[in-house]
């Protein structure tokens, strides 16, 4: 009696922890922003408060699983915790709260639902589905509707521009965010045995939300990431076929995505968003970004320059400068180098980052090389494109990295299991 009951509580905690990882991931893609100008959170950071229990409770069960935390995270946190002793004056508060929520984050997606990764998968990806298609119909509203149309900030109004933004507070995370499901999604078409036409149904949403949201990054990530993902599958001749079907897919929906922007040409010139994403103040801005964050890793190499410092740092950069260097520059002095992991090596130092750099590399590159058939490879396929988007942007900070990078860990698992 007493055994059956354990059995059934154990049960239920699996059943339970992919159901709350599910809603967890849901949460923050379907509203990562401070919802109104009375909170300081996000509804996302409150879920992580209001699930702290379980996140405790599912660390004391699992500290002996096999992904070892205590190995794998110790030297991190350590030095991220030497860091801030060293820079305790050069730290700003807002960073640090943001850091520290990730790692609850990371902690909360690696014990949730390690017990059982086939019903989560199956979860989120009822959910991922639903996210592309119903992010393409909301780009589509929000770049034809004669006037506002908005989800992200909607309590808050702060949107006052007409952005492919989808669920997302910025068009660049929502690029970022877009690109993660489509590519996840691709893959998962790729090796599909029946059931595929509602992969052949997302995935056009997902490419149309994906260039309306005007993120260069976003683009060339994604088809860098589906370049890898055609030669990991002609390898196989059962998944050439399909394979053909999902380029042949892709080049019609941008086919059809281009000349739908005939029809927005009046909106184009309309609206305040500038098509032309390259020009010359542009690129000398974050060439000298990328100056100043090499100098702070030179200047600081071991602790860096505190957290969230890298824009005071740059500013006293940008001050040393003539006035007509910097007319030739943004008019912005606090800027961030538009590259994540320039940022965290200038901010935290190469005895913190460096080990966490080696780690995602060797996640990725494990994960790329796993079965095409396994959910590892899906979600580093995802997670690699996030990583190709960083080279352009700044994301350690933000919580969405945190999710992929935890995803793709927990799915490691299952290699595991397949090698037992």
């Amino acid at each position: 009696m007493t055994k059956n009951c354990l059995q059934d509580v154990k049960r239920l905690s699996i059943t339970s922890g992919s159901s709350l990882l599910t809603v967890f991931v849901a949460s923050y893609l379907l509203m990562n922003y401070v919802p109104t100008r009375f909170f300081s959170f996000s509804i996302h950071s409150f879920f992580l408060v209001l699930v702290s229990p379980y996140i405790l409770f599912s660390m004391y069960r699992g500290l002996n699983s096999t992904f070892n935390v205590k190995k794998i995270f110790f030297f991190f946190l350590i030095s991220l915790l030497c860091s801030f002793i060293n820079n305790i004056s050069h730290y700003d508060p807002i960073f640090l709260r943001a850091m520290l929520l990730n790692v609850i984050c990371l902690f909360f997606i690696l014990f949730a639902a390690r017990d059982e990764l086939n019903l989560l998968d199956n979860k989120l990806e009822i959910f991922l589905i639903f996210y592309l298609i119903s992010s393409g119909l909301l780009v589509y509203l929000q770049i034809f509707s004669s006037d506002l149309f908005y989800i992200s900030n909607f309590f808050s109004g702060t949107v006052k521009v007409k952005y492919g933004l989808g669920y997302a507070s910025s068009p660049n995370l929502s690029g970022a965010i877009i690109c993660w499901v489509t590519s996840i999604i691709c893959a998962k078409y790729i090796v599909s045995k029946n059931n595929y036409l509602k992969y052949l149904v997302a995935i056009p949403f997902g490419i149309f939300a994906l260039h309306f949201t005007l993120s260069d990054a976003a683009l060339f990530s994604f088809f860098l990431v589906l370049l890898v993902l055609i030669f990991v599958a002609i390898k196989s001749a059962a998944l050439r076929k399909k394979t053909l079907i999902l380029t042949s897919l892709i080049l019609l929906t941008m086919i059809a995505v281009k000349n739908t922007e005939s029809d927005l040409d009046y909106y184009l010139k309309a609206s305040s968003i500038n098509t032309s994403t390259i020009n010359t103040s542009t690129i000398n801005t974050r060439v000298f970004a990328a100056k100043v964050a090499i100098d702070a890793i030179l200047s600081h190499p071991l602790w860096g320059v505190g957290l969230g410092q890298f824009q005071y740092f740059y500013h006293e950069k940008n001050q040393d400068l003539s006035p007509e260097s910097r007319n030739l520059l943004d008019s912005n002095t606090l800027m961030n180098p538009h590259n994540a992991y320039l940022q965290l090596l200038s901010e935290l130092g190469l005895l913190t980052t460096l080990p966490f750099f080696l780690y995602l590399i060797s996640i990725l590159t494990k994960g790329l090389l796993a079965n095409i058939e396994s959910k590892y490879f899906q979600y580093s396929l995802g997670l690699l494109s996030v990583c190709i988007w960083m080279l352009a942007h700044d994301l350690f900070y933000e919580r969405f990295f945190w999710i992929a990078f935890g995803l793709t860990l927990i799915f490691s698992k299952t290699i595991e299991k397949e090698r037992k």
